[in-house]
């Protein structure tokens, strides 16, 4: 154990409420990428209700899957995954986004070429798959409020989000009071960067 920090150098934290094609997908993908990183990673799934059997792919020396028990929201299953999380910086990406294959590289690039980076956040790619008028117009309209407006941000996106390990539990990880789930992420970095934290 290095002194002052966790065992691992990233966890992948990715909340669910099943084991889908979606999940699968995106699942499948975080695999892949932990494949080709050289750094010390694992992957956390957290599952939004009771417990249930994963897939056998998922039984592996670097992931775990665990439970909230009951529908409880995403923040309480990203919360429970970070209480079993062993890396410094805690990668969230959603059950449904599958992420390029060098955004761990990338994202581990950041917060090594800058120590007081706190956060950092993608956007979704130019080329969405989702069929659908809507829902390929939401994806563009993502991709383009976040790629035309890079450098520094006063919230954050779980979707495809890191943030050190420290600085999470720092401010409380997220706030499991909404009533309806919806911007617990960017209250997560609202309050981040109220504490004199930087996202980009």
């Amino acid at each position: 154990d290095r002194p002052g920090s966790r065992l691992l150098d990233l966890t992948v934290v990715m909340p669910t409420v099943d084991f889908g094609d979606d999940f699968q997908a995106a699942a499948g993908r975080v695999l892949e990428c932990l494949a080709r990183t050289a750094a010390a990673a694992e992957f956390v799934v957290a599952i939004d209700g009771p417990a249930s059997v994963p897939p056998a792919w998922l039984d592996r020396p670097d992931g775990r899957v665990v439970a909230t028990g009951a529908r409880s929201g995403p923040a309480a299953a990203r919360n429970l995954a970070v209480d079993h999380a062993e890396g410094d910086i805690l990668f969230f990406v959603d059950a449904d986004v599958e992420l390029a294959m060098d955004a761990l590289e990338r994202t581990l690039a950041a917060f090594a070429a800058e120590s007081e980076l706190v956060g950092v956040f993608g956007a979704y790619d130019d080329e969405p798959a989702a069929p659908g008028i809507v829902s390929q117009f939401r994806n563009l309209l993502h991709h383009h409020t976040h790629v035309s407006h890079p450098g520094r941000a006063t919230t954050f996106w779980t979707g495809c989000g890191a943030m050190r390990t420290a600085n999470f539990l720092d401010v409380g990880g997220f706030d499991v009071g909404f009533s309806c789930p919806s911007i617990e992420d960017i209250d997560l970095g609202m309050r981040v960067t109220a504490a004199g934290g930087r996202i980009e």
